[in-house]
């Protein structure tokens, strides 16, 4: 998750978050990446069952970003977050989980847990709704 740790250490502002849906038989899609716009790039997190992992990287230009993408800017966490500049990204001692920390009005630190079950990724406040 270098691409993360580099974000972090920039300080980078969160701009703008999109998740690619995939099918999941119920009313609810489920997420299998999520596309993050910060200020210094984008990183595209996505779910790589066969691998059992998260996988990140850069997103160099508008022609490398995937299709299907809609915006998450309105849905829950990321509307908490955006405008917020990433401090930490700190991997889990699992693969298939990762903790992004940002720096939020005040100077405190709102903690991100993005995990993948499945194929699918999940995005929750650490200790909060979301």
């Amino acid at each position: 998750m270098e691409v993360f740790k580099n974000a972090a250490n920039a300080s980078a502002q969160l701009l703008k978050a999109e998740r690619l849906a995939q099918a999941s038989g119920d009313e609810t899609p489920l997420t299998s990446a999520y596309l993050l716009t910060f200020d210094v790039g984008r990183v595209l997190l996505a779910a790589d069952p066969a691998r059992g992992r998260l996988t990140a990287h850069s997103i160099p230009d508008q022609e490398a970003v995937p299709g299907g993408l809609v915006d998450a800017s309105e849905d829950e966490p990321w509307w908490r977050l955006l405008g917020c500049s990433l401090a930490h990204a700190t991997p889990s001692t699992e693969p298939t989980s990762l903790r992004l920390d940002f720096r939020i009005s005040g100077g405190g630190l709102r903690s991100l847990d993005l995990v993948m079950t499945g194929g699918a990724i999940r995005a929750k406040l650490a200790g909060g709704a979301g």
